[in-house]
């Protein structure tokens, strides 16, 4: 596998994960590089996004979040995750307004707490715009500046060396849906 970070917070490319219905055996994925993508990385991504329909279909609606994260950890191993729907401001720069949440791993108090600095990360501002692809940073560096120091205490607290974020803005809701791994 390809790890990054220390303990807590670190994410890993599982490497050898493959579809369990396919003899493909995946070459080495760099998971910093993740708008460069192979046929084979997009074979691997095509079968989890079957796998998720399937799961979409057979669990109930509480039990969708914990199966999918499941499925998510045949590709990426982390140690915490949040994912979210959500409004955000006409301008990007606010806060969000969390309407659901599901955390894997984290006290639950990350959920209020985020929302009340997410107008702080250039993240979230970059998904209110619609981002392009997953988006992985290393919370110290990315955060390091010092009008980010709510993003650094929240990233301490909740002991979130790194993050991989994707979502999907609707520009005609203001509604947001999100997945962050830590």
């Amino acid at each position: 596998p390809i790890e990054s970070g220390n303990g807590r917070g670190r994410l890993i490319v599982n490497t050898n994960w493959h579809y369990r219905d396919s003899n493909v055996n995946l070459q080495r994925i760099d998971y910093r590089q993740t708008c460069h993508w192979d046929t084979q990385m997009l074979h691997r991504f095509s079968n989890l996004v079957c796998e998720m329909y399937k799961v979409a279909e057979a669990v109930r609606p509480d039990d969708f979040a914990p199966a999918l994260l499941r499925l998510i950890q045949g590709l990426i191993v982390f140690d915490g995750a949040m994912l979210c729907t959500g409004r955000y401001p006409a301008e990007t720069s606010g806060p969000l307004e969390i309407d659901s949440a599901y955390v894997f791993n984290r006290a639950p108090g990350l959920v209020d707490d985020y929302a009340a600095i997410s107008g702080d990360d250039p993240i979230m501002q970059r998904l209110c715009e619609g981002l392009e692809h997953p988006v992985l940073s290393s919370c110290r560096e990315y955060y390091a500046g010092p009008c980010l120091h709510p993003m650094q205490e929240f990233t301490r607290k909740y002991d979130i060396e790194q993050r991989l974020m994707f979502g999907t803005p609707s520009p005609e809701t203001g509604m947001a849906r999100w997945i962050a791994l830590y």
